[in-house]
C-alpha cells in the first residue's frame, strides 16, 4: 500500500539545467581574422606611404616650378629695364633727326612687349606661389 502512495501523492518538484559549451576547434577563425587584419593594415600603410610620395612630389615639382618664375620674372624686370633704356635713347636720337620714326615705334613696340611679358612672368610667380601653398598646406584665404 506504501508503494501506490508514493506515486499518488503530489511534492513539488524543479528541474535545473545547465548547459556548458567550450569551442576546441574554431576551423581557424581567429587566424584568419587576424592574417586578414594584418594584411589590411599592411595594405592601408602602402596607400599612407604612396600618399606621403605623391604630396612629397606635387610639393617638390611646385617648388621648382616657383622658383623657375621668380627666375624668370628677374630676367624680365631687367629686360623691362633695358627696354625703357633703349626706348629713350631712340626717342632723343629721333629727336635730333638721327633715328626715323619707325625705330622709335619699333623701340615703342618693344618696349610694350617687355612690359606685358613682365606682368605675366609676375602672374606666373604668384600662381606658382599659390600651387607651393596648396602643396604644403598653409594656403590662406
Amino acid at each position: 500500500d506504501k508503494v501506490s502512495k508514493l506515486y499518488s501523492d503530489d511534492f513539488p518538484n524543479s528541474f535545473v539545467g545547465l548547459s556548458l559549451s567550450v569551442p576546441i576547434f574554431q576551423g581557424m577563425k581567429r587566424i584568419q581574422a587576424t592574417r586578414l587584419a594584418e594584411l589590411q593594415l599592411k595594405r592601408l600603410e602602402k596607400s599612407f606611404q604612396g600618399i606621403e610620395l605623391q604630396i612629397n612630389s606635387e610639393y617638390s615639382n611646385a617648388l621648382a616650378t616657383y622658383v623657375s618664375s621668380l627666375n624668370n620674372y628677374r630676367v624680365s624686370k631687367d629686360n623691362l629695364k633695358l627696354a625703357k633704356e633703349v626706348y629713350g635713347t631712340v626717342q632723343l636720337q629721333y629727336r635730333s633727326g638721327v633715328k626715323t620714326y619707325l625705330d622709335v615705334v619699333i623701340a615703342e613696340t618693344d618696349l610694350r612687349t617687355s612690359e606685358v611679358n613682365t606682368l605675366d612672368a609676375l602672374f606666373l610667380v604668384l600662381s606658382s606661389k599659390v600651387d607651393v601653398q596648396r602643396a604644403s598646406g598653409t594656403i590662406t584665404y
